[in-house]
C-alpha cells in the first residue's frame, strides 16, 4: 500500500470523525465501516481484527490502516 493511499484514508477518517485519527476506539472503527460496536469488539477479542489493549479487560485501540487492510474494498476506487 502506498503512502498516498494511506493519507487519503487519514482524510476519509477525518471527513467522518471531525479530526485525524490513526488509533481508532471499537465505537469509531464500527461507525467508518458500518458495522456494530459488538461486532468489532467481539473481533478484536478473537484476534480476527487487530487491535492493543493497554491493560487487559481495558479499551481497544485499532490502528487506521487496518480500515484497508480488513476491509480492502474500502480502498477501491470506482
Amino acid at each position: 500500500m502506498n503512502h498516498t493511499k494511506y493519507r487519503e484514508l487519514l482524510d476519509d477518517v477525518q471527513d467522518v470523525l471531525g479530526e485525524r485519527k490513526r488509533e481508532l476506539t471499537v465505537q469509531e472503527f464500527a461507525l467508518l465501516t458500518n458495522r456494530h460496536e459488538r461486532t468489532i469488539w467481539s473481533w478484536c477479542a478473537t484476534g480476527e481484527l487487530p487491535a492493543t489493549q493497554r491493560r487487559k479487560g481495558g479499551p481497544y485501540s485499532i490502528n487506521y490502516r487496518q480500515l484497508l487492510d480488513f476491509f480492502p474494498t474500502l480502498g477501491a476506487t470506482a
